[in-house]
């Protein structure tokens, strides 16, 4: 291993050419071993050697004495094991600094896309509502239909990311079924309508329960249901709820059948993969990123349940999706739950006919789209620093806040939220934070930092509306 022979070995001392700054250990590891009925010691140490050509090599070093107080060193040269490691724990610094990089970015893009999508979308809507002209009518819900898919796409693109960082959070309850998908149903029947598809609802005779995410089981239907809808373009969608006993166990599968283009064998299980479709490339015939098919996948493997296709080219498919059913439910009938995170505020309507509200945001359109939103129904001021925020309130009695969490130079939405606080009369104001980070965590993170309410960015006039209808428990009235 060393180059050297035993009689220069023994001349220069085998420790000159020992690299002692290189060793793994400056202890040895002590052991005992058997040589036939008696114990010895062994050492055992990993250190970097000289060789005579001068090449630096590890070496891990055996030593045990033998019976007869002779001793004997076994090395063996491990330089290569050494490396490898070295590469591994390089790689993993790498893929760590690399996951940083991708986080960041999809946090960057996230804020960059749904910030001017606002502006797209609400103008959009308002040019939609107040528009007496057919053909600008048709221009505004061409923009808005446009603006929808690209925030759905950006959505679907983050959700996966959430999926494949494991971060993704999963709040699972009681869920009858056949009122979740009835009410699914009712919220596919105009798209059905526009492509003369007949959608229909098959539902058991009985309730059907199962412990599933609700957020989750809607984006595994709507998705579901969009694709049905999408890739069939005459005959019908139906879409209902089992109840499946086999081998003495309870399930419940959800089934979306239509009469569409079908799916060949060999694409069964590509459809699953990120970013496929049945028609790829310049050929295919239908728009999407190929990203639905693999959140339901994942979904659904994550809730504890399965997912399976039955196709034939030009007849049609169904898609089964089947969750362990819950054979004794905690309630025999679902009371209708009020929407979460939502901070009630009793107001004193005899008092009070506009509410009072503060708009912060640093980005000029979204501070004019959601002043034109609002300000029919609504007393508003806007600013947009964290600064000019805190003069205002202490000027003027909000009853809500509308807070973007970037607002740019000076303080951030957080810094400014937290001194809001603080100011007499302020402690319990609801606040909205009303921002472009949408990424797993940032709602909770807001939440913890003083906001008691949540809209990620872009949304519709309806959305904002009703949630602040529902904060303020007041009619926001045009």
């Amino acid at each position: 291993l060393t180059g050297y022979t035993p009689e220069e070995i023994n001349s220069m001392g085998f420790s000159n050419i020992i690299e002692k700054v290189k060793k793994l250990s400056d202890e040895k590891v002590k052991v005992s071993v058997t040589q036939g009925k008696v114990k010895t010691d062994e050492w055992r140490t990993d250190y970097q050697i000289k060789t005579k050509a001068g090449n630096l090599i590890w070496i891990s070093d055996t030593s045990y004495p033998w019976i007869n107080e002779k001793g004997e060193t076994i090395m063996r040269d491990i330089t290569e094991r050494i490396r490898a490691q070295e590469e591994i724990i390089k790689a993993k610094e790498k893929a760590e600094e690399m996951n940083r990089l991708k986080s960041n970015f999809l946090a960057n893009m996230s804020h960059e896309l749904r910030t001017p999508l606002i502006g797209i979308m609400g103008y959009a809507d308002i040019l939609k509502e107040e528009s007496k002209e057919k053909g600008q009518k048709e221009i505004a819900e061409t923009i808005l239909e446009s603006g929808n898919r690209l925030s759905e796409t950006l959505n679907l693109i983050l959700d996966l990311s959430k999926v494949e960082a494991e971060t993704l959070k999963i709040n699972t309850e009681e869920i009858e079924l056949s009122d979740f998908i009835r009410n699914q149903f009712d919220s596919f029947n105009k798209l059905s309508i526009k492509k003369e598809v007949k959608l229909k609802l098959d539902l058991p005779g009985e309730q059907v329960f199962s412990i599933l995410d609700k957020i989750l089981l809607s984006s595994i239907v709507n998705n579901l249901l969009n694709n049905a809808v999408k890739y069939t373009n005459k005959g019908e969608v139906v879409i209902g709820v089992k109840r499946i006993i086999e081998k003495s166990e309870d399930y419940a599968e959800i089934f979306v059948k239509d009469t569409g283009i079908g799916i060949s064998k060999e694409n069964s299980e590509v459809i699953f993969e990120p970013f496929r479709q049945g028609s790829e490339g310049y050929t295919r015939k239908f728009e999407g990123t190929g990203l639905g098919l693999t959140l339901v996948k994942k979904y659904v493997k994550n809730m504890g349940g399965v997912i399976n296709v039955e196709s034939e080219v030009g007849i049609g498919s169904e898609f089964k999706v089947r969750f362990p059913a819950v054979k004794t439910p905690l309630r025999k009938l679902l009371k209708k739950e009020s929407k979460k995170d939502i901070n009630i505020v009793e107001i004193d309507k005899s008092k009070m006919e506009r509410p009072a509200i503060l708009i912060v945001d640093d980005d000029p359109v979204t501070r004019r789209v959601v002043s034109r939103f609002i300000e029919n129904c609504c007393d508003v001021d806007k600013v947009s620093e964290g600064e000019e925020a805190l003069k205002y309130i202490k000027n003027k009695k909000y009853d809500l806040i509308l807070m973007d969490i970037y607002l740019g130079h000076g303080m951030s939405g957080l810094e400014t939220i937290s001194k809001i606080k603080k100011v007499p009369g302020y402690k319990d104001i609801p606040i909205i934070a009303v921002t472009a980070y949408a990424l797993a965590g940032d709602k909770e993170k807001f939440m913890e930092k003083g906001c008691t309410n949540y809209l990620s960015k872009p949304f519709t006039k309806n959305d904002l509306v009703s949630l602040m209808s529902q904060i303020l428990k007041f009619k926001l009235v045009e």
